[in-house]
């Protein structure tokens, strides 16, 4: 098996090289994206309208790990890796508002702050000792309108591992406190998309519009202007901006004209976009070699016009599904193996150059074991 030569490879990117399209079916190229990136990384996890009561729970992933989130009694949130100290069943296996938590499999009962509550039949158990039998901790973080994870219990909070997003969220004119959101946002739509195809193809698509005047010519460049000069984008640390000028009355399609459009990407695969009185936030996880999934969740002002909202989500969900079709596509000439590495434009592609350096340096910093032949 051929070894990843970070350097190389960053080398190339510099000449407009992607990375080799192996890396886009191997299993264990797969395994070590997930321990050196989405297992240790900070990712959204769930709008705040999900967690905003004292006693709810709500279940999910942190890379491939399974985790819960709790708001106990006092307000605070808690993160555990959703997995009973017993025998390793699943504590919660539904979302829902609660005192306590109880593994279906043997009773074991948990407070929502993590700690074992009660086991039964343990009291006669000499050594069997409660304190030390709580729920596994990851780290949780609340931004703007969503709760994010991350399945290092030791990790920094978001906004040190991300020092300079609130102050680039804030001359968007992005709200970043959760509170905001909860009084003047409701969570009117949820949408799964599952992906036949590798993360690192979805997200070169999701942040390069060189193929929206083909692909999306009826759907988002009917209502914003695609033209490189419309375009406005900033990399900066780990995260992305973008902003597109909507199109003139000229072009727009029915009654859909924008008033203005921002979006804020956060490394790895998360989204978030603002546009008028709507809000999408998500985030997408790989699931195996050749698949993703992404969830987005869409957020209206509740001021704002219901029935116009719901036409812009449509939009942009007829946005989103041509690009799961174009990157299935992709997937099955990639597993061809004809074409050994894609060449990216470098004067349309910036973005694109932007994340793969980003995951190419998370190769480098992991400190974790590459995958058995792999060297970096």
């Amino acid at each position: 098996m051929q070894s990843i030569d970070v350097d190389k490879l960053l080398r190339d990117l510099g000449d407009g090289w992607g990375m080799p399209s192996s890396h886009h079916i191997d299993p264990d190229v797969f395994k070590y994206e997930m321990a050196a990136i989405f297992n240790r990384s900070w990712l959204f996890f769930a709008p705040v309208h999900h967690l905003c009561k004292k006693g709810d729970t709500k279940t999910g992933w942190a890379g491939d790990v399974p985790v819960l989130v709790t708001r106990d009694q006092t307000g605070k949130l808690h993160g555990f890796v959703n997995m009973c100290r017993h025998r390793g069943y699943a504590v919660a296996t539904k979302d829902k508002n609660c005192r306590n938590l109880v593994c279906q499999y043997h009773a074991w009962t948990y407070n929502l702050d993590g700690s074992l509550r009660n086991a039964p039949n343990t009291d006669d158990d000499a050594g069997f000792d409660k304190s030390e039998l709580s729920l596994l901790p990851i780290s949780v973080d609340e931004f703007g309108p969503g709760i994010f994870v991350n399945a290092d219990p030791g990790a920094k909070p978001l906004r040190e591992s991300h020092p300079r997003l609130q102050s680039y969220a804030e001359s968007m004119e992005f709200r970043t406190d959760p509170g905001f959101y909860l009084d003047n946002y409701e969570l009117v739509r949820t949408v799964h998309y599952d992906f036949e195809s590798n993360w690192k193809l979805w997200y070169d698509n999701n942040t390069e519009c060189y193929h929206c005047p083909t692909i999306h010519a009826g759907s988002f460049a009917s209502a914003f202007s695609t033209n490189q000069d419309s375009m406005r984008f900033s990399e900066v640390d780990q995260f992305m901006t973008f902003s597109f000028d909507p199109m003139g009355e000229e072009h727009v399609k029915g009654e859909l004209k924008a008033k203005w459009q921002r979006a804020l990407q956060i490394f790895p695969a998360i989204g978030i976009t603002m546009q008028d009185d709507i809000l999408l936030v998500y985030q997408a996880l790989p699931t195996g070699p050749e698949t993703t999934k992404k969830t987005m969740y869409c957020l209206v002002r509740k001021e704002g016009d219901k029935e116009l909202a719901s036409r812009w989500i449509d939009l942009w969900h007829q946005t989103f599904s041509e690009d799961q079709l174009a990157t299935q596509i992709q997937q099955t000439g990639i597993r061809s193996g004809r074409l050994p590495r894609p060449r990216y434009v470098r004067s349309q592609e910036g973005p694109v150059l932007f994340v793969n350096r980003l995951i190419l340096n998370a190769y480098r910093g992991a400190g974790t074991p590459a995958p058995a032949g792999y060297t970096t």
